[in-house]
């Protein structure tokens, strides 16, 4: 029996899903781990976009009829302070940019590899997930650019 089309939507929906909430995860992670308010607000930010995406996600995928999985309903907790250090250490921030820009890197991957399927004769998937890339592709460029500001700052001259 072949699979329906909303079978393969719905399948192509989880994937998305997995590598967003990993994306979330990251920023979570990289929250916690710098120095500066400014960092940190920036990364609460890009929590609150994958948050929507994700909401997004999980409501396509019961418009089409999937399920979503017990790991599906949990939510992350964000990070609790916003104490920021005066002097941020950057060597200690250029890794966590560097992490948080390969994770966008790889959401970004995620989507054109979906976006390249059937799932782009559905008018309204296609319209929401050429949204989220673009959110995405975003938050990638913005942390592209301060990722290499960063290197520039660290190496000797």
């Amino acid at each position: 029996m072949e699979t329906s089309y909303h079978e393969n939507y719905i399948r192509q929906l989880h994937h998305l899903l997995d590598a967003v909430k990993k994306s979330e995860k990251r920023f979570v992670e990289a929250a916690e781990h710098v120095d500066t308010a400014e960092y940190k607000n920036l990364f609460n930010h890009y929590i609150d976009e994958r948050v929507n995406i994700i909401t997004e996600l999980k409501e396509a995928i019961t418009k089409l009829g999937g399920t979503l999985s017990s790991g599906d309903q949990a939510e992350i907790e964000r990070p609790h302070s916003t104490e920021a250090k005066t002097n941020p250490d950057i060597k200690k921030e250029q890794p966590i940019l560097e992490r948080v820009r390969t994770s966008e890197r790889e959401v970004l991957e995620a989507y054109d590899e979906v976006l390249q399927g059937t799932i782009l004769e559905e008018f309204n998937l296609k319209t929401l997930l050429m949204g989220h890339r673009l959110t995405i592709s975003e938050a990638f460029t913005e942390l592209d650019k301060r990722y290499f500001a960063h290197f520039k700052l660290s190496q000797p001259y």
